[in-house]
């Protein structure tokens, strides 16, 4: 297992964390070769080697090798953003509970650029208008006080004996949580061609820049073959 990375900042109070991978470029082009050469062979392929025959791989669509290799990332996030994550259905989750945790205290305040962004004209699923920066300022000052008062609600519901789990009922959907989210390689591949899409939401694209950032570093040859094909930079 490879040591953990670094902790990213994502969003104003999020965060991104790669707490382990496995695998690696060599562990792809070993998988591959097992196809046509058999098992384990005595000596070492030349760098330029696996580099061309993933290339070749990620090009053809020839998949099961990528699936040998993998990551667990730590993910704080704004819940509406875990829950899009969560129709990733290839990977593997523990999010914090409400029924058990009353750690819910911050939340997601877009700024006023991103308020101001126009609704796509070709998609159900863009961002709003607002006239400009004065009426930005206006709705981010709303969605603040709604946030204040429901964490305000929540933690007087608390008190007066509510349990945790119905307690939660009141708090808004950028409040943030934390979740562990594991997959292959493949699949957060899969993920990646997803939310890093220009018509994926803003927020986790955010999230999708910083995984594609992590795995880079660890399967450099593999992600860098993705992202060429798919023309992530």
């Amino acid at each position: 297992m490879e040591a953990e990375g670094p902790l990213v900042s994502v969003l104003d109070h999020g965060a991104l964390k790669l707490i382990q991978s496995y695998g690696d470029d060599s562990m792809i082009c070993r998988a591959a070769r097992v196809s046509v050469d058999g098992g384990v062979r005595e000596g070492t392929p030349s760098k330029e080697r696996d580099r061309v025959l993933i290339r070749y791989l990620a090009k053809q669509h020839h998949t099961s090798p990528f699936e040998h290799c993998g990551a667990t990332f730590y993910v704080k996030a704004p819940i509406f953003v875990l829950r899009q994550w969560h129709r990733h259905r290839t990977q593997s989750y523990n999010e914090l509970s409400g029924r058990y945790s009353t750690t819910f205290g911050e939340y997601y305040l877009p700024t006023v650029e991103r308020l101001i962004t126009e609704q796509s004209q070709d998609s159900r699923q863009g961002q709003g208008r607002v006239k400009g920066p004065e009426e930005a300022l206006m709705a981010r000052e709303k969605i603040r006080e709604h946030c204040e008062k429901a964490l305000e609600e929540y933690h007087s519901l608390l008190e007066m004996g509510v349990s945790r789990e119905l307690a939660r009922s009141v708090l808004p959907l950028n409040v943030y949580s934390e979740m562990y989210a594991t997959a292959n390689l493949w699949n957060w591949t899969r993920f990646l061609k997803l939310r890093l899409a220009q018509d994926a939401q803003f927020e986790i694209r955010a999230y999708a820049k910083a995984i594609l950032a992590a795995l880079r570093e660890v399967f450099p040859t593999g992600m860098g073959a993705f992202a060429e094909m798919e023309g992530w930079g």
